[in-house]
């Protein structure tokens, strides 16, 4: 998705959109198909990046450090 998009998005939605790409990963982990799931994992975290760069959240040192342990669970995923 492209940033003009993205960040039309409310906080919310680009939080459900992340997660809706983790469940594919899940998805698709279950189903033993890594390309996809590696697919789907890639795109989670091209969304994560968007969300950081969005400054209409200004996310606080405390939330900054949330996300990003959020994003390094993923990445150990």
């Amino acid at each position: 998705m492209d940033q003009a998009r993205w960040i039309k998005l409310s906080f919310a939605k680009q939080l459900g959109n992340i997660g809706s790409e983790l469940l594919r990963a899940r998805h698709w982990e279950i189903k033993g198909d890594s390309l996809n799931q590696h697919k789907a994992l890639e795109h989670a975290l091209e969304l994560m990046h968007l969300t950081l760069e969005d400054h209409r959240w200004q996310i606080s040192l405390c939330r900054l450090k949330e996300f990003n342990r959020f994003r390094e669970v993923i990445l150990d995923w």
